[in-house]
């Protein structure tokens, strides 16, 4: 072996001190904002489109008046013809979709209801077959295993062995549901 000398050499190490960046963190907006500033902001947007609203219309009256004295009534009368027209078709699509809405839910009630209850307006009809079908609705499915109509003996503790073997299954399903 040699016993030269040999230079050893220190790589210089860095210590990178990585520190926390603020400068996400201050451009972030807290997902929680206060009620009374998210209130302000929408009353302050409401009232803003209501101005808007406002001027709008103003500025279409105008713009009319403009018409009328300029003796230009074919366009106005054109564009009231396309307003009718849009307004007729809107008002058709509304009652063919309330004529459906009300055919299915007069389905779902009993002859006896539907003469009943026919007559009443879309929304409150809504509400009683909405309470109706509450009353009604069970949750069981019609899958081997699931719990049978009927509910559980409070005292499956003294029942045979082989009624709580075959019931197992709702004693434990009545526990899970507390």
């Amino acid at each position: 072996m040699d016993n030269q000398p040999q230079e050893v050499v220190n790589p210089e190490v860095s210590k990178d001190v990585k520190t926390k960046s603020t400068e996400a963190t201050e451009n972030v907006l807290s997902p929680n904002v206060p009620y009374h500033r998210f209130s302000e902001l929408t009353e302050n947007y409401r009232e803003l489109e209501e101005k808007f609203d406002g001027l709008v219309k103003e500025q279409e009256s105008v713009r009319q008046k403009k018409l009328q004295e300029e003796g230009k009534f074919q366009e106005l009368l054109v564009e009231k013809d396309k307003a009718i027209e849009k307004l007729s078709q809107d008002n058709k699509d509304k009652s063919e979709y309330q004529g459906l809405r009300r055919d299915m839910l007069l389905s779902e009630l009993s002859e006896d209801d539907k003469q009943t209850f026919g007559n009443l307006p879309l929304i409150q009809l809504e509400l009683l077959v909405s309470r109706f079908s509450k009353e009604q609705v069970k949750n069981v499915p019609d899958v081997p295993g699931a719990i049978a109509d009927g509910e559980m003996p409070k005292d499956w503790v003294s029942m045979p062995a082989s009624e709580r073997r075959k019931n197992w299954d709702r004693v434990l399903q009545t526990y899970m549901r507390k």
